[in-house]
């Protein structure tokens, strides 16, 4: 596995102690960051909690990777105890869209980690090389719950509760926040999408959407959690050719061009952690407070879409 180093040693917070959570501990760590850790759970933490923390240093990162319900009051402590650092929440950003917490006024970036995928930035620039106008994104990615996290019952996790803010529309959000990268904005969404299975205990698994984006763009993406056969794909067409990556292969292609991107499983956490090092020279790498809350509004607006059976309309 290919090592990078870090521009500059710095500390970090890692608060929550999950797959998710010990991954970006792994990451950061690799990358030379002087770690400490929060946890609830005892004897694995450092600090059993943000406050705690806080009161005893200052950090440079803290990276919030809690289950999602807990989001906006991680958050709240994080200004409380006058964190001057950047933060990184995992995404989504909150539960639902009305726990913003106003911390706006933090350098907060919400974790959604496929934009540093290398095939997307590859994408990226051959759209701008080719003044390429976006036509339509074709966006799917499935996996059944069970085998996210093989050592514990799907039931068991975050993810199956609508209560811990789980859910395959909000844990697989990524694919949200790409079509608003690629669309610019959306202005109209239809979508079908709830509880089809039993992997979860309440939360949703499965959705069909399709957006409207600026002159008459548009986005279908299938999400669900429920297929045996894994897959992640993202297609464009646009005015000048036809693009796309399987994040599960590496391949991603433009045209008659072809590149096969070998990855390990954190080369995008690490790319990630490498770019809140100089956010303001690599912000398109990384998802801003404000675009997570676009992709919180674009998650409710299609909870309301399946509800009323009828397109809704987005502000702006």
């Amino acid at each position: 596995m290919m090592k990078y180093e870090a521009r500059e040693i710095r500390s970090a917070l890692i608060v929550g102690l999950g797959s998710i959570g010990s991954r970006h501990l792994r990451v950061a760590t690799e990358l030379g960051y002087q770690v400490e850790t929060v946890s609830r759970r005892a004897g694995l933490g450092t600090y059993r909690s943000i406050e705690d923390a806080l009161g005893a240093n200052s950090f440079d990162v803290v990276c919030i990777a809690t289950e999602t319900a807990s989001h906006a009051r991680n958050l709240l402590s994080l200004r409380e105890t006058d964190h001057r650092g950047i933060t990184i929440v995992e995404k989504p950003l909150f539960k639902s869209y009305n726990q913003d917490d106003s911390s706006q006024h933090l350098k907060t970036f919400v974790g959604y980690n496929l934009r540093t995928h290398p095939g997307i930035v590859w994408l990226q620039s051959r759209l701008r090389e080719n003044d390429a106008r976006v036509h339509q994104l074709q966006l799917s990615v499935a996996q059944n719950l069970n085998d996210w996290r093989p050592n514990r019952a799907a039931r068991d996790v975050y993810s199956a509760s609508i209560a811990e803010g789980g859910g395959a529309l909000r844990d697989l959000s990524h694919e949200l926040d790409l079509a608003l990268v690629f669309l610019g904005a959306v202005k109209k969404v239809a979508a079908v999408g709830g509880r089809l299975g039993t992997v979860t205990l309440d939360a949703d698994d499965s959705w069909s959407i399709l957006l409207e984006g600026p002159n008459r763009s548009s986005a279908s993406i299938s999400i669900n959690c429920l297929d045996r056969i894994p897959h992640r794909t993202f297609r464009v067409s646009t005015s000048s050719g036809t693009g796309s990556v399987d994040f599960i292969s590496g391949m991603a292609q433009w045209n008659s061009e072809e590149v096969h991107f070998n990855l390990d499983r954190d080369a995008t956490y690490r790319r990630m952690w490498q770019a809140l090092a100089k956010p303001s020279l690599e912000a398109d790498l990384l998802c801003s407070y404000e675009q997570g809350m676009l992709v919180m509004s674009l998650i409710e607006a299609c909870e309301e879409a399946s509800h009323t059976r009828q397109w809704v309309q987005l502000n702006g």
